[in-house]
């Protein structure tokens, strides 16, 4: 009579090195606020087929963002970040990421210095043409009253170039450096803008932590999808002890 005998094998990973599975229980995550905010911007947390956090316990480290590169964010004569330029607390990221090289020249801007400019300019000896250059070319409503008037980029161009003579005082405010373009034509796409991170003090720029945007295509900045480039490890050993927050949501 024959006999049947049934062999199993069961393979189970026991590492050597650590016999405790409570942390691969625990299935952790490296960016929670990320689910909620997404579960969040989603409607999620209205859903009435869906779960809800009812307590989050959050413990963070806080660094400060500093200026992109090649977007300068100081005025003339200032050593503190003019509030408002280029300034990533205070500026969306898109702004910094998408602007142009004359960006800070908005349309009130020019028209602004141009009116305050406009005595000394007419009191300046030049030909017909010389003077057309540098007045404004027809303006859409509601800005069609100040059409033909003076334009202030272009004499402030011509100021710096020395081919008129005005009151630098007129100039208060206007960056001292030109910023840099990110656009590229040819793959119709943003070049990699960098954002530091931590204190000016840090360590040289390859090593110095910074959220990088990469490829960017237009509209909105998702900082989530941000690259985290640099030595992180040492600039959160820095930090003392972490923020805390423990928060009930709320319908």
């Amino acid at each position: 009579m024959p006999v049947n005998f049934d062999l199993h094998h069961r393979l189970e990973p026991r590492p050597s090195h650590q016999r405790d599975l409570t942390r691969g229980f625990r299935a952790e995550i490296a960016d929670p606020a990320w689910f909620l905010g997404r579960q969040w911007q989603m409607g999620e947390h209205q859903g009435e087929n869906a779960a809800s956090p009812v307590l989050v316990q959050v413990a963070y480290y806080r660094q400060p963002l500093q200026p992109a590169a090649g977007r300068p964010t100081l005025f003339p004569g200032h050593g503190v970040p003019a509030p408002g330029i280029d300034t990533p607390a205070i500026v969306p990221a898109e702004a910094i990421i998408e602007g142009e090289t004359d960006d800070w020249w908005t349309l009130g801007r020019r028209i602004r210095i141009g009116l305050a400019a406009r005595a000394a300019v007419d009191a300046i000896h030049m030909t017909d043409a010389e003077r057309m250059a540098l007045r404004l070319p027809p303006l859409p409503e509601p800005y069609a009253a100040f059409s033909g008037g003076y334009d202030g980029r272009e004499l402030y161009k011509a100021s710096q170039s020395g081919i008129i003579m005005l009151d630098a005082a007129l100039f208060d405010g206007v960056p001292t450096h030109r910023r840099d373009n990110h656009w590229q034509p040819t793959d119709l796409k943003f070049n990699q803008v960098d954002f530091p991170c931590g204190s000016d003090a840090a360590a040289n720029e390859v090593e110095r932590p910074r959220l990088t945007v990469s490829d960017h295509g237009g509209g909105e900045v998702d900082w989530w999808s941000a690259d985290a480039v640099g030595d992180w490890a040492n600039l959160l050993s820095e930090a003392v002890e972490p923020f805390r927050r423990e928060v009930q949501p709320v319908r």
